[in-house]
């Protein structure tokens, strides 16, 4: 995974090079400046892979002792990853509904998403984003977080509420009023995933988080409209698909 991961990251720092060469400053010569941001994305692609790889070891290791059916592929787990991310999106828009009728919710939402359609190639560009975001948030939350707290604080519910509040909070940056929202948003949405992953396995969520991502994120691929943008947009949805030519271990 942490090698498909720097392959995909080293390719995605390529495949922005026009948005680099737009946001070019002018005040310092301009082959430099390029090189800093190559430069930049390799290391930040280094340290991300690192950072991916000690907490699938670490997490990998602990289930392993205390729920080795958790880092099992099925192919089951893939179908309920694919359900389990439309109940999320019902339930993230329902939330969003409810907070701005009666709460007075509001948020700028994220304008960067745009950046992906003046890639290279936009697919590459989104698969980066979603399977990056989808297997190190699930290696480090739910297999590795999960596991440790469950491993020392001999309880599942507590092991979950803990590593989800973690994730809540540490994704309430974003740009929305007021703003502790978004960690409520996301510590219902956490919980959820957190149950997923003790009912199922870990597959189940990567899946999961990997197509709410990959909607969200992929919406401005159908409304910028045209057949390319929209077959690009379904051939990143239909990859997590190819797992189901794995081969189940006995």
């Amino acid at each position: 995974m942490s090698l498909i991961i720097f392959v995909i990251l080293i390719f995605n720092a390529i495949n922005y090079y026009p948005l680099i060469k737009n946001y070019y400053s002018t005040g310092s010569p301009f082959f430099a400046d390029i090189g800093i941001g190559i430069v930049y994305q390799i290391i930040s692609a280094v340290f991300i892979v690192l950072g991916i790889f000690t907490s699938g070891v670490a997490g990998n290791y602990l289930a392993k002792d205390l729920w080795p059916e958790k880092i099992v592929i099925r192919k089951k787990s893939i179908f309920i990853g694919y359900l389990l991310a439309l109940f999320s999106l019902g339930i993230t828009s329902l939330i969003y509904f409810l907070g701005e009728k009666y709460l007075g919710v509001w948020g700028l939402g994220d304008s960067t998403i745009f950046d992906n359609l003046l890639t290279y190639i936009p697919l590459i560009s989104l698969v980066s984003i979603a399977l990056y975001s989808s297997i190190s948030e699930e290696l480090v939350f739910r297999l590795f977080g999960i596991s440790f707290f469950k491993k020392y604080i001999k309880s599942t519910i507590w092991a979950v509420l803990i590593t989800t509040i973690i994730w809540a909070v540490a994704h309430s940056n974003y740009p929305v009023f007021p703003y502790y929202f978004r960690a409520i948003e996301l510590l219902i949405g956490g919980l959820l995933f957190g149950y997923f992953f003790v009912r199922y396995d870990i597959s189940t969520t990567i899946t999961a988080h990997y197509i709410f991502n990959s909607i969200v994120l992929g919406l401005v691929f159908f409304v910028g409209g045209g057949v390319y943008l929209l077959t690009s947009w379904i051939l990143v949805l239909i990859l997590p698909l190819l797992l189901i030519l794995w081969k189940e271990k006995k």
